[in-house]
């Protein structure tokens, strides 16, 4: 009885889509094809529910087993070395009349039941493993494979007989195994801007190519402005099936999110294999009317089924109005010139100088005092 309403609950609060009710005539051998959930390799994927039922005038004993799987479309199909998925990678839920496969001793904690290559009763126990034409019997797949696995295995069967004194019938199910790798994308270059370079902006020089660091202390790159023309140009690495890929794209926009505003396609330069790809992506900026102001860099990739995935590449300012942009500082004091003379660098007052200074704690107080004073002192 508790197993009847587990199962109950279970068609509850799960997503239930069923198929047409396949009809099991005895003497008499079928083929359907089974819809699954999108399967993602060392992930659950589910089928659709089945129900299934007979015309026999007698009761009939149901078995269940699976052939191996391959790939026959040269998708590229591994699982997880070889062109061979094994049936032990599926399981199944089933329900004839009161009982189900969580009163089975085989089954795990969701009354699912490992499927192998050797025959075996849909449920253990003669008298719960009776099909009538009184009853139906429900069936479910669960598909979980290796975290290596990729591709289509197209050929294979998932086989359940049906018998009784003396006659038979037989259902094939195919259930079109695609599995997916996680989608994955990662950076396998440094960021570098070719740019008209300003010494001293940090960074290595390369002729006009200045490869940029991450600077770890501050958590970001040293350089975060650019002008018109200028560009920023990157190398990543997409996982996944290279056929199936929409989009790879340089974005921009206010958010760091996926869906930001496409600038600038990422090309193709090596194929690795058929779920490995390396890309180019050159991002130029454009003219002030078009691009000016703080905006969220990403590249981010698209899938022809939907699937997304995007890097956040820092924010960056775009032909920002303003004179002289430079990392060095105008007025440097620290602690060790407290109750001391000092001089700033002389400024040329055509210069229209902006200053954003950090400071902390009481320290950060009185240098931000003395530095005001000096600078009003300069001034006069």
């Amino acid at each position: 009885m508790v197993s009847v309403l587990v199962a109950f609950f279970l068609l509850i609060f799960l997503d239930v889509s069923y198929v047409s009710g396949i009809l099991l005539e005895m003497d008499d051998t079928k083929y359907e094809n089974l819809n699954l959930e999108k399967i993602t390799a060392g992930r659950p994927a589910y089928s659709d529910w089945i129900t299934i039922n007979t015309d026999s005038k007698e009761n009939i004993e149901m078995f269940m087993s699976g052939t191996d799987f391959y790939d026959t479309t040269g998708s590229g199909a591994v699982c997880p070395l070889t062109n061979h998925f094994d049936p032990s990678y599926i399981a199944y839920y089933a329900e004839i009349w009161n009982y189900s496969t969580l009163d089975d001793s085989r089954s795990d904690a969701e009354g699912y039941i490992t499927l192998s290559k050797d025959e075996s009763p849909v449920i253990q126990g003669l008298t719960k493993n009776i099909l009538s034409s009184e009853e139906d019997m429900l069936l479910r797949l669960r598909i979980i494979t290796p975290a290596a696995c990729i591709g289509e295995f197209d050929t294979g069967w998932v086989i359940i007989r049906g018998t009784g004194s003396t006659n038979q019938t037989l259902l094939y199910l195919n259930p079109s195994l695609v599995i997916e790798p996680e989608l994955d994308m990662k950076l396998i270059s440094d960021i570098a801007f070719i740019d008209d370079w300003i010494e001293g902006d940090g960074g290595i020089i390369e002729g006009n190519r200045t490869i940029m660091l991450y600077d770890s202390s501050y958590g970001y790159y040293p350089r975060t402005y650019l002008f018109e023309g200028e560009k920023i140009v990157f190398d990543v690495q997409v996982d996944y099936f290279i056929e199936k890929l929409d989009l790879v794209f340089v974005s921009i926009g206010d958010t760091i999110s996926f869906g930001n505003n496409l600038k600038a396609e990422c090309i193709l330069t090596n194929k690795i294999n058929a779920t490995t790809g390396n890309y180019h992506c050159d991002f130029t900026t454009e003219i002030p009317e078009e691009m000016q102001g703080e905006y969220v860099v990403e590249v981010e990739v698209l899938t022809l089924n939907g699937n997304s995935k995007f890097i956040y590449l820092g924010n960056f300012f775009f032909n920002p109005d303003t004179d002289i942009i430079s990392s060095e500082p105008l007025i440097e004091f620290s602690q060790d010139y407290l109750g001391q003379k000092v001089y700033s660098k002389e400024i040329d007052p055509d210069i229209e100088i902006t200053i954003i200074p950090e400071f902390e704690g009481i320290i950060g107080i009185l240098t931000l005092i003395m530095a005001l004073t000096v600078f009003f002192l300069i001034r006069k």
